[in-house]
């Protein structure tokens, strides 16, 4: 009898009791050869080996159909049966579990074996049947926490698995279980400086031990506000590549991130992954198919918003219209409802919990169900904190009593109970065996906000701001798979949040089509390695919506008066309307923010143009746009080639059905039905048709030639219309077509129209 003594798949193993019952050394040759055959099948039927690795081929089979690779195996010990002894059986399995001693991730081998044990039937003796001949096998005793799996009668398919279970641990291939788990954590709002190793007044001592044990992200960039962020992570594109450059997705509004685009979930679903999402979705929820559970994930805890109260979960909204002119937009109406969800349902348990605590509770429960199952996961944690309201159980803030700001007092104590949450969420992957093969990532979203309690001093601006204060961000990845040697490095490469979603597929093994046309790039060599940075230049964004300001510098290349904002190597171009540029001042930290006498604003409403060399000069203090001239055109240029690339903002007024009343009280997807997949229509271009009038735009498409195209809820006409008439609804269609003209449009010398036919 066989003992062995475990911890699962932590084995200690005792050989000598076997090695004295082998008959002779061709016996063991024979068991070895075994083994080796076992190793490298050529095919299996129904599927074929990796070309590149057939070595690794079983151990591949078993993630992806253990019951086929049970039955190879099973196979070719039946096809062995006559010369082998029940000893060498014996013998075959302890040499693998003596070989993956300390190669068998805790996790994964938990998992398969609870799938072997559960299998397993109850032996009616102890005797098995192979062949025709009855022979004893093995009996293997073992002491875990698995009741099924103790003094059991192993069969030969049962060890047949075993023995796949075991290389799978020894050739460690990138396939099935063996892939990372990956677990990507977001706070909301966190200032550039609000982290221990960057100085704050206020600890956080589990974020930075992940950061000190990984890669900290020193060049890192997100977008300014929640949903932009959230898009370009979930999908690998610019914001202007999605339609979603102007501003955040309003509960009342109807779009989010449109579905033509797979997310990162979607992936990684596709591979095999099991994917949960946690905490704030922001991306969107008019209808049903633009939440979590149709956008790649399996589950689904949180809120689809992008706020809301941290212990009642109710948020109150406003109508709005996408008025371009700020002055004449129009407020009014106002929607309460209930957002906290698990799965597609409102979540009323939760209420009085606050959001932070919530959310690591339903991670945490999440990892250790991981840790009972043979997929790899993908864990999304977008936590609410630090963002508003400003709200915290008072025992996280009553260590900050000396700060005179109020907010800064509550701010504090939010990351702290944020730092906390992240520390129990990496507690339970250590605990569950998960922590070895799993890379967390940690980032925030935007920029602090000062008046909320942030701030992201040294940098210049706040959240919503094209200043580096708004866009650098926190960002870190820890994990044992990067090891030592990069352990505890600082990266200053230049890093984008769009490149998550190509940089999490290549950890996950994923080789990602280059049609999908993502403006992410892969940057999990310069994480795990050191490599140089996969990207020279970022585009922030262009926000043509955002009203134009001061006048146009250069007329032959993008117009300055336009918001946008783009990174090429060491500079950066602003132009247009950035948003509040003050450098708040170190003091506010634990004094209070007052105005220092040496400040003074730095954005002046007739400037439309800046350059800055944000590596020697971080702070953006220092203007370069007048005395390189030849560097801003040469970034215009790139600001126009982005531009051309753009897609119609998309950013429609509020939606009176959202009205949570008319939902039973909570925020609820109100559109049912799946939009079209098309968003344009070229109805003609007819180039042999006559001219008419003059061109109106020289460096744009001729306006002469007869064209129509629709675009969203627009369509644009140029040249000649036809007969231009309009009849009314009540028109007469008796007699022979006796139709009543309404009015005719003056066409002989116009030749554009633009109308918005949601309007017309």
């Amino acid at each position: 009898m066989l003992r062995v003594q475990s911890n699962p798949c932590a084995w200690k193993l005792s050989r000598r009791t076997l090695s004295d019952e082998l008959q002779t050394k061709s016996d063991k040759a024979r068991a070895l050869q075994l083994i080796k055959i076992t190793r490298g099948p050529s095919s299996l039927k129904g599927q074929e080996s990796e070309p590149s690795d057939q070595r690794d081929f079983v151990a591949c089979q078993l993630t992806r159909n253990s019951a086929k690779s049970a039955e190879y195996v099973t196979a070719v010990v039946n096809s062995l049966a006559n010369s082998l002894s029940p000893h060498l059986t014996v013998f075959i399995v302890v040499e693998l579990l003596a070989e993956s001693l300390d190669k068998c991730s805790t996790g994964r081998c938990r998992g398969v074996l609870r799938h072997i044990c559960s299998k397993q039937p109850k032996p009616k003796s102890r005797v098995a049947d192979i062949k025709g001949r009855r022979k004893p096998l093995f009996v293997l005793q073992t002491t875990t926490n698995f009741p099924t799996a103790t003094s059991a009668m192993l069969s030969t398919d049962v060890a047949a698995k075993l023995i796949v279970v075991m290389l799978l641990a020894v050739t460690n291939v990138q396939c099935g279980p063996s892939r990372p788990n990956i677990v990507f954590i977001l706070s909301d709002d966190q200032g550039y400086h609000d982290i221990g190793y960057h100085g704050s007044e206020f600890p956080t001592p589990h974020l930075d031990s992940l950061a000190s044990a990984g890669v900290k992200l020193e060049n890192y960039y997100v977008q300014p506000i929640c949903s932009p962020s959230r898009s370009q992570l979930m999908s690998g594109r610019y914001q202007i590549h999605t339609g979603l450059q102007h501003r955040i997705i309003r509960p009342s509004q109807p779009y989010g991130l449109p579905l033509q685009f797979p997310t990162v979930a979607d992936i990684l679903k596709e591979q095999g992954y099991a994917t949960h999402a946690v905490g704030k979705w922001h991306l969107g929820f008019y209808k049903k198919e633009f939440t979590p559970l149709w956008r790649g994930f399996d589950t689904f805890f949180g809120m689809l918003i992008g706020s809301a109260n941290h212990f009642t979960y109710k948020k109150c909204d406003t109508y709005r219209t996408s008025n371009r002119d700020k002055k004449s937009s129009k407020k009014s109406g106002n929607f309460c409802g209930y957002s906290l969800r698990d799965m597609d349902r409102p979540y009323l348990d939760g209420k009085g919990t606050y959001s932070t605590h919530l959310y690591t509770q339903k991670a945490v429960q999440i990892v250790e169900e991981a840790a009972r199952s043979d997929q790899p996961m993908f864990l999304y944690l977008a936590y609410q904190a630090p963002h508003g309201p400003l709200q915290v159980p008072k025992s996280y803030s009553k260590d900050f009593t000396d700060f005179p700001n109020k907010k800064r007092k509550t701010y504090a104590g939010m990351m702290t109970a944020l730092d906390e949450g992240v520390s129990n969420v990496t507690d339970a992957l250590k605990r569950s065996g998960l922590w070895n093969n799993t890379v967390l990532i940690f980032s925030s979203d935007n920029g602090g906000t000062p008046s909320n309690g942030g701030n992201n001093w040294p940098l210049r601006g706040v959240k919503a701001t094209l200043w580096e204060g708004g866009m650098k961000s926190i960002g870190f990845v820890s994990s044992p798979l990067i090891g030592s040697r990069r352990k505890g490095k600082v990266s200053t490469e230049l890093m984008h949040v769009s490149d998550w979603f190509p940089t999490i597929s290549a950890m996950a093994g994923i080789r990602l089509n280059s049609s999908l046309g993502l403006d992410g790039v892969n940057q999990w060599p310069m994480i795990r390695d050191g490599k140089p940075s996969a990207r020279t230049e970022i585009l922030h964004n262009i926000d043509i919506l955002t009203p134009l300001q001061g006048s146009r510098v250069y007329k032959d290349k993008f117009d300055t008066r336009i918001k946008a904002a783009i990174r090429v190597g060491d500079y950066k171009l602003i132009t247009g309307d950035p948003g509040t540029g003050k450098l708040h001042p170190k003091i506010m930290e634990a004094k209070g923010y007052k105005k220092p006498p040496y400040w003074q604003p730095f954005n002046k409403k007739a400037k439309n143009l800046w350059l800055f060399n944000v590596v020697d000069d971080p702070s953006e203090t220092n203007d370069l746009s007048a005395r390189m001239p030849d560097k801003v055109r040469e970034m215009l240029d790139r600001l126009a080639f982005y531009n051309a690339t753009a897609l119609t903002p998309w950013y429609p007024d509020s939606d009176p059905n959202c009205d949570p009343d008319l939902h039973g009280g909570s925020w609820e997807p109100w559109i049912d039905g799946k939009p079209s997949p098309r968003t344009e229509i070229l109805h003609s271009i007819d180039s042999l048709n006559p001219l008419q009038g003059s061109r109106v735009f020289k460096d744009k498409f001729d306006t002469r030639v007869t064209a129509a195209i629709r675009v969203g809820d627009y369509t644009l006409i140029t040249d000649d219309l036809g007969p231009g008439e309009w009849y009314p609804k009540s028109f007469s269609s008796q007699g022979n077509g006796n139709l009543r003209r309404s009015g005719t449009s003056e066409t002989s010398n116009k030749n554009v129209w633009l109308f918005n036919l949601s309007d017309e």
